[in-house]
């Protein structure tokens, strides 16, 4: 007799959102549909994982059913009718709803060509074991297992394992998928799925860069991405990527310390930064090709980092103004000032950059432009000499109150207005 799960998705969803699962089962059922939860929504409610978004595939027409949900009160829908997706929002769940599909791959590494299936046929296109299992919400099935390729098993056994010997060739981004999901899960690469990686590693050259680079972004989004990291160099995943990159032991310190001091939107171009660090301008122009990132914020920062890189012996002072390392620094973007300071060996280096970070880079004049006006500074390049020495003095300490920096301008104005300075 099937297992059944009816109260496993009752305790795990807030009552708006279980209602809604219960009515849009009820709606399916009455145009002769199957609706399943799909994929990960399954993985983790089996293993008692919170998890936001639900994945629900209909054995019909997924656009039909989400246009007779739209008309259920409290309920907010986009559909997406090109691709026969909807997105509801319920609180803070979103519920994706599709249309049950098989995929044929004309050549390894291509997207699938997509043509509508049934649940079994939905199932066979999951990367993993633990990722092809559904629970039917139809009334009279509802919670009912459906685990064709033995996927609770797997997560019993905690193992992550593909569904054939041919997946890593059909989508090669399946075996980052597979350290994501075996790191995020403290799980092990199922034996022969291992090996299937080894066989299969050269097959991450059919992937394009746009799909490699959104695969690393999503290590960058977990929890602990030093340990995906940690098991591709591994794997010689890293490697193949670009012949450069390596694990370093010193990404569980400084990985640690970025989830400590970033956002997650600003840790993930951090994270970024790190993993460059060790390349030269060569490997990374490789690997930015490789990625296909060309120009843009993130090109601009792993480049700034390198770049920053290179000029750290000047920081190397023991008596150092605090102008000459603003002036040193200023060009440069925070994360890849950050990354330097996260990847520095040495404390005094380290120090000074996060002066400069913590303190300096908001130091700002107390006079304008306005005030250079007013003391007879007609508008031009002498407007900027005055006020950036005024800055360099008031980084030094030099200056503290307006009075002193409109002091020091009248002074500086009547030296650069001397004849005699410029014979």
């Amino acid at each position: 007799m099937p297992q059944n799960y009816f109260k496993l998705i009752k305790d795990a969803f807030p009552e708006p959102v279980f209602r809604l699962i219960i009515q849009a089962g009820e709606l399916a059922h009455g145009m002769s549909y199957g609706l399943y939860l799909v994929g990960g929504v399954v993985r983790d409610l089996l293993l008692d994982r919170k998890s936001d978004d639900i994945d629900i595939m209909v054995e019909g027409d997924a656009i039909k059913l989400a246009d007779l949900l739209a008309q259920l009160p409290n309920t907010r829908i986009t559909s997406y009718r090109k691709f026969g997706t909807s997105t509801l929002k319920v609180d803070d769940f979103r519920i994706d709803l599709a249309t049950c599909r098989r995929e044929t791959y004309s050549r390894p590494g291509a997207l699938p060509s997509v043509k509508s299936g049934d649940i079994t046929e939905d199932l066979f296109r999951r990367d993993f074991t633990i990722n092809a299992m559904s629970l039917c919400i139809n009334p009279g099935k509802f919670g009912e297992l459906i685990d064709i390729y033995n996927g609770k098993q797997d997560l019993e056994k905690k193992l992550i394992r593909v569904l054939h010997s041919e997946s890593f060739t059909d989508d090669a981004t399946r075996i980052m998928r597979a350290i994501r999901y075996e790191q995020r899960l403290n799980f092990k690469l199922e034996t022969k799925t291992e090996k299937l990686i080894a066989r299969d590693l050269d097959m991450l050259d059919s992937i394009s860069g746009d799909r490699l680079r959104k695969e690393i972004s999503l290590w960058f989004s977990e929890l602990q991405p030093e340990k995906i990291l940690h098991r591709a160099d591994e794997l010689a995943v890293l490697q193949k990527l670009q012949t450069g990159l390596h694990w370093n032991d010193h990404f569980n310190e400084t990985f640690s310390r970025v989830r400590k001091q970033a956002k997650p939107a600003s840790a993930v171009q951090l994270y970024y930064c790190l993993l460059v660090y060790s390349l030269n301008e060569s490997e990374l122009d490789e690997l930015l090709g490789r990625l296909n990132i060309h120009g843009g914020k993130l090109d601009n920062l792993c480049r700034l980092t390198l770049k920053l890189k290179n000029k750290l012996a000047l920081l190397d002072e023991k008596e150092i103004k605090r102008a000459d390392i603003y002036y040193l620094l200023k060009d440069f973007s925070p994360p890849a000032i950050r990354a330097n300071a996260l990847c520095t060996g040495s404390h005094r280096i380290r120090t000074y950059l996060e002066l400069y970070l913590d303190n300096l880079r908001f130091t700002k004049t107390l006079l304008n432009g306005r005030d250079m006006a007013r003391m007879g500074v007609p508008e031009g390049r002498l407007v900027g000499i005055v006020l950036q020495d005024v800055l360099k003095a008031k980084l030094n300490g030099e200056v503290k109150t307006k009075m002193d920096e409109e002091r020091l301008a009248r002074s500086i104005i009547r030296k650069l207005s001397d004849p005699g300075m410029h014979q």
